[in-house]
């Protein structure tokens, strides 16, 4: 294996020439979260470690970090668009277990407490069942929520 310099990356290659070059990764990554958190405002920086960077290969699965890191970039891109006068909430990839499985649904009263879901325009959910991701998507949750309701 040959190792390749880039102005901004450096690259291993292997012996066979026609072979494409794959970035290194970094030990970490930073990057602003668009996740709500009762705890924190939001954007808030986050870090993808090691051990989550080398799920990013073909034969890698994803996990929490690694979602949370993809809707993040999703929404960072839909508030760089014409679309960004959305009002969307980005549920974290607990949210799902810890609200409805856990609770058995009544965590859910809590988290509408927590977040006036009714005057958002999109609510996105990403759900995780038998290793394999998903994302529920709420348009126009005002239609399925009624305000101060105990259900």
């Amino acid at each position: 294996m040959a190792s390749t310099s880039h102005p901004d990356m450096e690259y291993v290659s292997s012996d066979d020439e026609n072979a494409l070059p794959a970035p290194l990764l970094p030990d970490s990554i930073s990057f602003e979260c668009y996740f709500g958190n009762e705890r924190v405002d939001y954007p808030y920086r986050f870090t993808i470690d090691g051990p989550s960077l080398k799920r990013l290969t073909p034969e890698g699965w994803f996990n929490d970090d690694l979602v949370a890191f993809g809707l993040s970039l999703w929404y960072e891109h839909v508030l760089a668009s014409k679309d960004r006068h959305i009002h969307a909430r980005l549920l974290g990839p607990f949210f799902y277990h810890r609200i409805v499985v856990c609770s058995g649904g009544t965590g859910i009263k809590l988290a509408t407490r927590l977040t006036d879901f009714s005057k958002l325009d999109l609510i996105v959910i990403p759900v995780t069942k038998q290793g394999h991701w998903f994302a529920i998507v709420v348009a126009n949750p005002s239609s399925c929520i009624e305000p101060n309701s105990d259900q």
